[in-house]
C-alpha cells in the first residue's frame, strides 16, 4: 500500500487525479476491512481534501468516514461534531441530512 501510495502522489493530469482519488478510496476501505481504522480515516480525509475536484470519489470518502466515525462504539458529542464538519462539504444535502439524523 506505500508504494500504491508513492505512485498516487505523481498523478497531476485530471483523468490521474480522479483515478489517484478512488486507488485513495480502495486503499482505505482496505485499511478499514483490516481494522486499521486510524489508516483509513486519515486516507479518506487525504481524498476529500487532496482531489475535490474528484467530486465523486471525495463524496464517497466523506460519507465513508462518516459512517466508519459513527459506527465507533464509544463515538459522542467530539465525534458528532467531526461528522457534521466532514459532512458539510458533501453536494449531496440530502444523504448528509440523513446521515446526521442518524446521530443519537
Amino acid at each position: 500500500l506505500d508504494r500504491a501510495y508513492e505512485l498516487v502522489e505523481k498523478a497531476t493530469t485530471p483523468a490521474e487525479r480522479r483515478d489517484a482519488a478512488r486507488i485513495v478510496n480502495l486503499m482505505a476501505d482496505i485499511y478499514r476491512e483490516q481494522g486499521r481504522y486510524d489508516d483509513a480515516l486519515r486516507a479518506y480525509a487525504n481524498v476529500f481534501a487532496t482531489y475535490p475536484e474528484a467530486a465523486e470519489e471525495a463524496d464517497a470518502a466523506r460519507v465513508a468516514a462518516a459512517r466508519m466515525i459513527l459506527m465507533k462504539p464509544d463515538s459522542g458529542q467530539r465525534e458528532d461534531e467531526q461528522v457534521r464538519a466532514i459532512l458539510s462539504g458533501l453536494r449531496d444535502q440530502h444523504l448528509a441530512d440523513e446521515i446526521l439524523n442518524s446521530i443519537r
